[in-house]
């Protein structure tokens, strides 16, 4: 676990708590089968080379616990104050998807992902860009129907921070890229 240690403890916490609840859950991911602590690690790494607050790299770590049911609201509030709880309950409420199932996307709630906040689209734009690279080092069969679908909602994304859409559409548009040359 001390790879998930970052030098601000609250954000620490945060890592910590989504680790064990994790670890305690054996949740792997269904592409690499790694420990899907791996997932939310990487959405905080790919936050922290922008402009961040610390509540959103909370965010990254946290937000996934509620859906998988992990968690409830009041136990995030009180271990993490009422902003993180209030942010987590909004990015919950938006079924973000953990996985390129046709089903966890068409759940997902675009029409909501428009009315967020910038901060709250970047995390979202984050954690579906993660989510686009590991199907495409680990399952790239899967990769042509995702980002179909990923450079749909990228549209709703627009209050994103900017570098990091940059990056997700260049990523996009390389993947295409590949994909039409290697036909």
């Amino acid at each position: 676990m001390q790879s998930i240690l970052v030098e601000d403890p609250f954000i620490s916490r945060a890592a910590l708590f989504s680790a064990r609840r994790f670890a305690l859950a054996g949740l792997f991911s269904p592409y690499s089968g790694h420990a899907f602590v791996n997932h939310p690690r990487a959405v905080a790494d790919k936050l922290s080379q922008l402009p961040h607050s610390k509540t959103l790299l909370a965010c990254a770590w946290l937000h996934s616990q509620l859906s998988l049911k992990f968690t409830d609201i009041v136990e995030i509030e009180e271990q993490f104050g009422h902003d993180i709880a209030e942010l987590i309950t909004q990015v919950a409420a938006l079924n973000i998807p953990l996985t390129a199932d046709l089903d966890a996307l068409s759940d997902f709630d675009i029409a909501g992902v428009e009315k967020t906040s910038a901060e709250l689209q970047t995390l979202i734009l984050a954690e579906l860009f993660i989510l686009a690279e590991t199907i495409d080092v680990y399952q790239p069969a899967l990769l042509n129907d995702y980002l179909y679908w990923f450079n749909l909602v990228l549209d709703a994304l627009c209050h994103a921070h900017p570098a990091l859409m940059s990056e997700a559409r260049d990523f996009v548009a390389a993947c295409v890229e590949n994909n039409f040359t290697a036909h």
